[in-house]
């Protein structure tokens, strides 16, 4: 997360979490400017209702406004979201509905949480199956893939239109490098998840400690997230009660504690949460690995350069034969 924040932004994302009694703060264009960025227009509106931020006439009516469009945009991502549930379903495919569609629902007032496109995760050996599915449902592809067998294997999401125009980001990681590999999406996808209805429809989510695990992995290894992402690791610890200690406990074994700690770090320091809160403590004492540390840090790299940094992350979570084919997939792409 670059740049300086806006104090009357990051008050209203945190507005409703601790109870503090705090002075409003008021709304500026820079504070629209960085809420469309970060996607926190929901938060936004709902602090100015709460008196939590003031703004005069002219920049509340802004305010409605950019919260307004950002809804709309949702509508057509939940309807991007049913179209691929119906599709995958009816293939018999299993996936989880993922990130701003899911926690708008189960862990937020849906006005609240804003999301501009559907995600989905399946499991990678759901990749081709998943993929007619879709095409039969009307998706159509933007980009080929590097390689089909590569992008099944180390790939992190395929992004597809869906026939109303709205973008599906089909995963089959939680997210890329290195960590995205250690994370297996099978186990993912094999333990219950946790439901929710869009359009009449119950479609399946991650678990709340899951859910969880991604936000963090948003967060850290996201790029972009800004904002949102750390409102959704609070709003879950805090307001959903995730075990995070449960999520704490997946993300080690597969040796990704150190993602889990450094977004909550993150997210207590800048939404200024009280430090004496049990995660908090956790995080502040966790112990973080050279080779993790050196993994988070090619993520950061790569934000500020290109993807390299993370591929090269990757390699090092792949056994010798699969780093091999990993390495001449990206060298060798197909003529598309």
């Amino acid at each position: 997360m670059t740049g300086e924040l806006d104090p009357a932004l990051v008050q209203a994302v945190a507005a409703g979490l601790t109870g503090a009694d705090l002075q409003p703060l008021a709304v500026t264009q820079a504070t629209l400017n960085q809420a469309a960025s970060h996607r926190v227009q929901g938060l936004l509106a709902r602090a100015l209702d709460l008196g939590v931020v003031t703004a005069d006439a002219q920049t509340a009516a802004a305010v409605r406004d950019i919260h307004l469009a950002a809804l709309r945009t949702c509508l057509i991502a939940e309807e991007t979201a049913v179209l691929a549930a119906d599709g995958l379903a009816g293939a018999g495919i299993g996936f989880r509905v993922l990130k701003g569609v899911a926690i708008a629902h189960l862990d937020h007032d849906p006005s609240d949480r804003v999301f501009g496109d559907a995600d989905v995760l399946i499991a990678r050996r759901d990749h081709g199956r998943a993929l007619n599915a879709l095409q039969r449902a009307g998706f159509v592809r933007d980009e080929p893939p590097v390689r089909g067998w590569w992008e099944r294997r180390y790939g992190k999401a395929i992004i597809v239109r869906a026939p109303n125009g709205g973008e599906l980001d089909l995963h089959v990681a939680l997210t890329g490098g290195y960590f995205g590999h250690r994370l297996t999406t099978a186990d993912l996808i094999d333990r219950p998840g946790d439901a929710l209805t869009l359009a009449g429809r119950p479609v399946m989510a991650l678990d709340t400690a899951d859910r969880l695990l991604h936000a963090c992995c948003h967060a850290v290894l996201g790029g972009g997230s800004g904002l949102r992402a750390l409102r959704d690791i609070a709003q879950l610890v805090l307001a959903s009660d995730a075990d995070w200690q449960l999520t704490v406990a997946r993300a080690e074994r597969v040796q990704a504690g150190a993602v889990v700690a450094t977004a909550v770090q993150r997210t207590w320091a800048i939404l200024q949460l009280p430090p004496d809160h049990a995660v908090a403590v956790w995080a502040t004492n966790a112990h973080v690995s050279p080779l993790q540390q050196q993994m988070l840090d090619s993520y950061e790299v790569a934000f500020g350069s290109n993807w390299m940094p993370e591929g090269r992350s990757l390699l090092r979570a792949l056994g010798p034969v699969d780093r091999a084919l990993c390495a001449m997939g990206l060298a060798f792409p197909s003529r598309a």
